[in-house]
């Protein structure tokens, strides 16, 4: 056992100079005195400053003595080889072999030219198993069978059938198996399983158009060919099956608006916009230019998981869960060539978390090691010092990979240090359906489970085959300078404000710096896109902005999004703390410094009132900022009612000023790109239909709060 499980059993856990402290199991412990450290050899060293021994402290542990030191490796028992398969070119020459162990595992081997083998292909050109027989079969019009496996392959050539599969299983079938069989008469036969069924429709995918004729013959309940005819298929039933089998055609391609009929049929959705943000979740990582990473927030139970779950039928999403410090990048790499997951994803693929709360509940030091890793990941590039040695002393990734992850709103609790070392993350919270509606949906679906998500998966399947991802998608001007303004906008409601937590009056230690827009600004920039794409489009128009402000808004935390939310409303009257703790049903201290935040990002005016109560109220940089974000076309964010006026809307520079206001330093500067002193650019003008903007009005000096 290691020190991080036995840590997970102890309360009140801290780092300590040279190790950990916590609260002894052995003793009514009030404060921490229990010492916590890891040994050289991997031995987990227990010390109980009160005089409790490492027994007693180890049995109220329900562990014993032997659980504090390392596992033994576990003795593999030594393999043997029970069959070769040889791979032969067309003219009969042995390429390569496949070797089946047991214990039941392969390997692919080629010949070395000196009677020896080489235990790897290096490149080495692939062909199918006996692909001989193969060209003569499609030579004489016959049948040629393909099956999962070479043990298949011998099972139905001693019935004097002609059969062939690739190497290396389901998912490994390259276009040069294609071309191998072009002009012949193909039948798949799958494994009965979820990655035998998706090898046979990727394999007739890519024999279409170029076989004389594709069937694919499903056997019953059988797990493969061989078991089939253990149970006592015969070649004449097979023959049957086989003339009963239609030819395979591609399934058509669904629109939009027929994929989002079928998860109507299975969900009760309040709101078709979650889906329409998971897909474009999606469609998103596919587009040129750095990954999309997005949180689906919604309460436990609330059908999240079954509205990502669908994604998992596509080859580039692959599921992901549970999550460790070593998952990404493995010290056991060498050993293991799987064990690391960044290095056998391909460029572009998308990881489905539909459990990430599950992070958030880790051991502190576990959490921050791997959002340090995520950080490094989104940017492109991750490298760790593993303390192997050889080949795994250090390793090393890079390439782009997409994340959309399912969370409670627990993530709340962990804003503040999500944005103080950089957010990567866009967030949509789930609206908010009626319970017992959803409930009965759930209770109805009980029984049909397996085929709800078959459906669901198929029907994504689908509608990504058919969907054409452009090169560039064209965003007008005026729809990009609303996205910069609103990034502009979101980037410093959002930006973290430093406390001293551990004090009795958590002061503000430090002025706040606030998130510049850039990366924002590219990730709205990147979902406006996707959702064109959505709607069978190369071109952003005005409505793809809709999903682009609900996210924006859903990116500043929710208790600044109530209290923004209610100073607009208030206009200019000015509001006192008790008012708005009233307002929104939370004390009067945690309010308080919730203004304060805001305060400090200059987003809130405050003065003192009379009776030394301070009121409160929006600056004008924070009023337009909320009116550009929640224009007069809304669709109405459930989470975030806010009555919104109708406005002409057009860009400016950025209304925010920033100043360190240190004494030696009075300097003022600007969050975004035009220089805060430009003059403002002409107004556009009104459109028949016109694209979200922002106001041409600067903020009046007095708003500014300098």
């Amino acid at each position: 056992m290691d020190v991080w499980s036995i840590l997970e059993k102890l309360s009140r856990v801290n780092p300590a100079a040279t190790g950990w402290l916590a609260l002894c199991p052995a003793h009514d412990d009030q404060q921490p005195s229990l010492s916590i450290s890891e040994g050289s050899d991997g031995r987990v060293l227990l010390h109980c400053h009160a005089g409790c021994p490492p027994e007693k402290i180890v049995k109220a542990l329900g562990l014993k003595m032997s659980d504090l030191f390392p596992d033994a490796p576990k003795r593999k028992p030594a393999k043997r080889i029970v069959a070769t398969y040889g791979y032969r070119d067309a003219d009969g020459r042995l390429v390569y072999e496949v070797v089946r162990f047991d214990p039941k595992s392969f390997a692919t081997r080629r010949p070395d030219g000196n009677g020896g083998w080489v235990w790897k292909l290096d490149g080495l050109p692939r062909v199918l198993y006996h692909l001989p027989d193969v060209f003569a079969a499609k030579g004489r019009g016959e049948a040629i069978f393909v099956v999962e496996g070479e043990k298949d392959v011998e099972a139905l050539r001693a019935l004097g059938l002609t059969a062939t599969t690739n190497p290396h299983g389901a998912g490994k079938w390259r276009p040069a198996y294609s071309e191998m069989l072009r002009g012949a008469h193909v039948v798949i036969v799958p494994d009965n399983d979820e990655p035998g069924h998706k090898h046979a429709e990727a394999v007739a995918q890519s024999l279409h158009g170029k076989a004389a004729s594709v069937r694919v013959v499903k056997l019953g309940d059988a797990k493969d060919v061989s078991a089939w005819l253990e149970a006592g298929g015969r070649k004449e039933e097979l023959f049957g099956l086989t003339k009963r089998a239609p030819k395979w055609e591609p399934s058509p391609p669904l629109s939009y608006h027929e994929l989002l009929s079928v998860f109507q049929k299975w969900l009760a959705l309040p709101s078709e916009v979650p889906v329409r943000f998971v897909l474009c979740a999606v469609i998103a990582n596919r587009l040129p230019g750095d990954p999309l990473w997005a949180f689906i927030v919604g309460p436990s139970g609330d059908g999240k998981t079954e509205q990502v779950n669908p994604l998992t039928g596509l080859d580039f999403v692959r599921p992901l869960d549970t999550l460790t410090v070593n998952s990404f990048l493995s010290g056991k790499q060498k050993k293991d060539p799987k064990a690391s997951l960044l290095l056998r994803l391909p460029q572009g693929a998308i990881l489905l978390m539909r459990d990430f709360t599950a992070v958030l509940e880790m051991h502190r030091e576990k959490r921050d090691e791997i959002f340090s890793q995520l950080r490094k990941i989104y940017d492109g590039h991750l490298t760790r010092a593993t303390g192997e040695g050889g080949d795994s002393a250090e390793l090393s990734w890079s390439g782009k990979v997409g994340l959309i992850a399912c969370v409670t709103p627990a993530i709340e609790g962990y804003r503040a240090f999500a944005t103080t070392l950089g957010e990567r993350f866009l967030y949509y919270y789930l609206p908010t359906a009626d319970r017992l509606t959803v409930a009965k949906a759930a209770r109805r679906n009980r029984a049909s489970l397996q085929v709800m998500r078959d459906e669901l998966k198929q029907a994504v399947r689908r509608f990504f085959d058919g969907l054409k991802i452009p090169e560039n998608v064209e965003v007008p001007e005026n729809v990009g300078d609303w996205i910069v303004s609103v990034a502009d906008f979101v980037s410093i409601a959002r930006s973290s404000v430093s406390r001293d937590w551990y004090s009795s009056t958590k002061e503000i230690t430090e002025l706040p710096d606030p998130e510049v827009p850039t990366r924002l600004s590219q990730q709205l920039d990147l979902l406006t896109c996707a959702h064109a794409v959505l709607m069978g489009r190369d071109h952003v128009e005005p409505e793809d902005t809709e999903l682009t402000r609900e996210v924006a808004l859903a990116c500043i935390s929710s208790h600044r999004r109530k209290l923004l939310a209610l100073l607009f409303e208030a206009g200019d009257t000015e509001l006192t703390t008790t008012e708005i703790a009233n307002a929104i049903s939370l004390p009067t201290s945690t309010v308080r410094r919730y203004l304060e935040d805001l305060a400090a990002l200059h987003l809130v005016a405050r003065r003192e009132g009379d009776a030394n109560a301070f009121l409160w109220k929006l600056t004008g940089f924070a009023r337009q900022g909320w009116v550009t974000l929640l224009r007069s076309d809304t669709l109405g964010a459930t989470q975030n009612p806010v009555p919104v006026q109708k406005k002409d809307l057009a860009l400016q520079t950025s209304g925010y000023e920033y100043s360190n206001t240190l004494k030696e330093r009075k300097k003022s500067l600007c969050l975004y790109g035009d220089v805060c002193s430009a003059a403002p650019k002409a107004a556009s003008q009104t459109e028949k239909n016109p694209a979200p903007q922002v106001s041409e009005q600067r903020t009046d000096d007095e708003d500014i709060p300098f």
